[in-house]
């Protein structure tokens, strides 16, 4: 589905349940929808239909394009994780440490604690740390999600660790200038490398939403298996674009 809704365009991919088999041809179908529809400013992919609403398409929207009020009550704080877009001054501190996630008729993950603070300090401004890389224990998509790396180098940082046989899921932030204004931008990376099996990727499929509720929001999400599609240009055209900012001057 394909709509345009006050300048701004959307990807929305509904998705039904299937068998890993078909589950496993389902995410490269999905890539491939992504690339032919794109650019587009946000992406929605859902396995309920009662998810397709105007409201629901407007929030997301709202929210890509930073346009919704992040301002939380304290009781609102102590049920959300921390999360930041271009500031982490609206960020309150629970104290609480989230080790699961879990959305309606998904497989719960288990995400080890390490990541969840990692993520915590890429949102955050008072820590230089700008990247972090998640990926399953031992290789296996039955163990938890724990944190591989994370450091100030950016996106440098994470290609070192997109190994080819692997699934990472990666938070890289970065600063879009704009008429000479800097604005922090966020960037969900999911890695499939070449050499995952595909029962593997059929697996990981089911996890899908869990793991965005940990990594999300982010303006931009990537989905890649070659670091061909994660070079510094590539991302920083598409935050451009998801912004608005980007130069269409030939």
């Amino acid at each position: 589905m394909y709509q345009k809704l006050s300048n701004l365009f959307m990807f929305t991919g509904l998705v039904k349940v299937f068998h890993l088999p078909r589950r496993a041809s389902l995410v490269w179908f999905m890539a491939v929808s992504r690339s032919t529809f794109s650019p587009v400013h946000c992406v929605i992919e859902t396995a309920q239909k009662a998810e397709l609403t105007a409201e629901e398409m407007m929030k997301v929207i709202s929210e890509t394009s930073g346009r919704t009020n992040k301002v939380l009550d304290v009781t609102d704080a102590a049920q959300r994780q921390d999360r930041g877009f271009t500031s982490s001054s609206n960020v309150i501190k629970t104290g609480k440490k989230q080790s699961s996630f879990q959305t309606p008729g998904a497989v719960a993950v288990n995400i080890d604690d390490a990541l969840t603070e990692a993520i915590a300090d890429v949102r955050s401004d008072d820590t230089q740390t700008n990247w972090c890389v998640g990926s399953y224990g031992e290789k296996n998509p039955k163990k938890p999600i724990v944190l591989i790396g994370k450091g100030t180098d950016g996106l440098k940082g994470i290609v070192a660790l997109l190994e080819s046989d692997i699934v990472a899921y990666a938070l890289l932030r970065v600063v879009d200038v704009f008429d000479g204004i800097a604005t922090v931008k966020f960037v969900c990376i999911t890695w499939v490398g070449e050499s995952v099996k595909p029962m593997t990727k059929g697996k990981i499929s089911t996890h899908k939403s869990t793991v965005e509720k940990a990594f999300h929001p982010a303006h931009v999400p990537i989905y890649a298996t070659a670091l061909g599609e994660v070079s510094e240009d590539v991302i920083m055209s598409k935050v451009q674009t998801a912004s608005g900012s980007k130069s269409h001057v030939k």
